[in-house]
């Protein structure tokens, strides 16, 4: 994960998503897309087919409204593995989305760094073929192990 900040303000300005996105796929702001309107997750998951990745939005449903700083855990029961965005209310009273890993708010991608007042929804990575990249890795690994072994 390289931590990027977000750098639009305010609902519907805000660009805390794409730098969660950028965070955890390591990529500039530049380099990703920012698509806007109802079909905004759809475009997303358009735009990561290329790495054989799209993503499953999960909801939150607790009692009451559950706040998560940085480094802490939602009490909220379910907790995905693996680097999620974690998304809520902040406290400026808005919709807002960090970064977490296991479930640990890893990244708050506003300046102030103070999470979210009220968790709402993790959006989680998903493989669409694992055998494509088993094989992908595991024809890079015997070609290590034929340079090694001098071919």
């Amino acid at each position: 994960m390289k931590a990027t900040d977000q750098t639009q303000f305010g609902d519907p300005d805000g660009n805390c998503w794409v730098a969660c996105m950028a965070s955890i796929l390591e990529l500039s702001l530049e380099d990703l897309p920012d698509p806007r309107g109802p079909t905004w997750m759809g475009d997303w998951r358009a735009w990561l087919r290329r790495w054989n990745l799209s993503l499953v939005r999960v909801d939150i449903v607790a009692d009451g409204d559950h706040p998560c700083r940085m480094g802490e855990v939602p009490n909220v029961g379910f907790v995905p593995p693996g680097m999620t965005i974690l998304s809520g209310v902040s406290p400026r009273g808005i919709l807002h989305s960090t970064v977490a890993m296991n479930g640990r708010m890893l990244h708050d991608p506003h300046p102030s760094r103070a999470g979210l007042d009220a968790v709402r929804d993790w959006t989680i990575f998903t493989v669409l073929s694992p055998a494509l990249r088993v094989h992908k890795v595991f024809a890079a690994h015997a070609t290590r192990l034929k340079e090694v072994d001098g071919g």
